[in-house]
């Protein structure tokens, strides 16, 4: 019995999924292992990294969305462009003819 790709790509991403959460659990495991300052919990610096990647996430978000917000309205003054160039050869093309 032959798998389409679909469904080969989802055993794939499936199993790369497993790995990356396995190495996650390890990652954690040995920052909660890491010697810690007086008074501070274990789970602090994990919660710290985390907060940051997902700050960092964030921001990138935002970077990626003004990127994408400048370059639709770079392709629609283009294409308004591209519509009165068209229209005006139109004219030109017509006025040629009389």
């Amino acid at each position: 019995m032959m798998r389409d790709e679909g469904t080969v790509v989802k055993i794939k991403k499936r199993k790369i999924d497993l790995v990356l959460a396995s190495e996650l659990k390890i990652m954690k495991e040995i920052v909660m292992r890491l010697p810690q300052r007086s008074g501070e919990s274990s789970s602090k610096p994990v919660s710290q990294v985390l907060q940051y990647e997902s700050y960092s996430y964030l921001r990138d978000q935002r970077k990626q969305k003004a990127q994408v917000d400048k370059l639709e309205k770079a392709y629609i003054g283009l294409a308004k462009s591209q519509g009165e160039l068209s229209l005006s050869h139109r004219n030109i093309k017509k006025r040629e003819k009389m």
